[in-house]
């Protein structure tokens, strides 16, 4: 049986890139390849992987130790990296998955075939400070360059690989948006809940937060049996502190549900059961390159779903057919479309049966493992 280790930083429960990877990996070991996820330091609450898949291991190497003191913890843990690296066998498939540059230890082991999965915009991840940031951009274009292939999540990120960094194409990939189907099989919902809901990381940059609470009071103005339910944690204190701030001048405490983090378990029902699911992302580079996995999620549901055309989107979903679609930045087409599904729920709900059949061929779990097992040959 053949191997291929994943390299990731830390496990977080419930967020898109690891519910991506491990929705990969068990697609991986039921096609019968042996996976391997190396996590290299713990998170602050020294969580581990609590469900098991067919032929997938999880090794955690701060285990045996991980100092309090952050920069003594980054120093151990890349140590660690580096020792379990140089203990690979010549040939061994290693796929560098999320925002980390690990790209030392590989120099220790240049017999390896090493994929670096990138979901976002480099930008994204560049340092603020102009010094360090053009040095992590000179090393991480380097590493790109010199590894076997370079997997992405979406057709434009694919091409700014190969165009702006001048990576040959056989060597880059899309492996499209994944969502773990079974996670979503018997669910019962005996009747929906007036409740309009976002999943994620609440955010302004990243999901346009704001965008989403201001269509929302425009909403309740023809709808006001409605609810907004905002699921997961907020990206930061600052984006916490002014969520708050713009809910109380809306005048919509009442009105607006956060649940905070919630487990992978909890989130079918809880967006099963809802009305409608949005997705109010800005017209940002960010969005551009990228593709939410929590969209899969959405499209599970069968719910209908209104979402900002942005991105590749309509590469795989057409609007009013598949998919409900909203200008970017604008919260008042963004209001409008809402309530084009409230004042048409019946249409709606067929288009969200549309969507999910999209995502059970476009987006299945198992066909996207298939599809990285070849790209890198095992």
């Amino acid at each position: 049986m053949k191997n291929i280790y994943i390299i990731r930083d830390c496990y977080i429960p419930n967020i898109a890139s690891i519910n991506r990877c491990l929705a990969l990996a068990k697609g991986m070991g039921e096609l019968g390849v042996t996976v391997k996820i190396v996590f290299i330091y713990p998170n602050t609450t020294r969580d581990k992987v609590k469900n098991s898949y067919e032929n997938v291991d999880f090794i955690y190497l701060w285990d045996a130790f991980s100092p309090k003191n952050k920069y003594l913890k980054h120093l151990v843990s890349r140590f660690f990296l580096l020792f379990y690296i140089v203990r690979l066998k010549k040939n061994e498939t290693v796929l560098v998955y999320g925002t980390i540059n690990p790209w030392f230890a590989f120099l220790f082991n240049p017999a390896l075939k090493v994929f670096n999965e990138i979901t976002e915009h480099p930008s994204v991840h560049i340092h603020n400070n102009k010094v360090i940031g053009k040095l992590q951009y000179y090393f991480f274009k380097k590493f790109c360059l010199k590894i076997n292939g370079i997997i992405t999540i979406t057709p434009s990120l694919s091409q700014f690989f190969i165009s702006e960094f001048g990576i040959k194409k056989e060597k880059v990939t899309t492996i499209n948006m994944i969502v773990d189907s079974f996670r979503f099989e018997n669910i019962v919902v005996e009747e929906r809940k007036n409740t309009i809901t976002y999943c994620g990381t609440i955010s302004e940059s990243k999901d346009g937060i704001s965008y989403l609470l201001n269509a929302f009071k425009t909403v309740l103005s023809h709808h006001p049996e409605m609810t907004l339910t905002l699921i997961g944690g907020f990206e930061s204190a600052q984006t916490k502190d002014n969520v708050y701030k713009l809910i109380h001048t809306l005048s919509i405490e009442d009105k607006v549900i956060i649940t905070g983090e919630i487990s992978s378990d909890e989130m079918p029902l809880l967006l099963a059961e809802s009305k409608l699911l949005v997705l109010s992302r800005p017209n940002s580079i960010q969005a551009q390159y990228g593709f939410p996995t929590k969209l899969g999620e959405y499209l599970m549901t069968k719910n209908p779903i209104v979402i900002t055309d942005v991105g590749d989107f309509k590469m795989y979903l057409k609007d009013k057919h598949d998919i409900i679609y909203t200008i970017p930045d604008d919260a008042e087409d963004f209001a409008a479309k809402i309530n084009w599904v409230l004042n048409n729920y019946s249409i709606a709900l067929q288009i969200g049966a549309n969507g999910k059949n999209v995502a059970m061929q476009s987006f299945n779990y198992k066909i996207e493992a298939q599809k990285l097992l070849d790209f890198t040959n095992i």
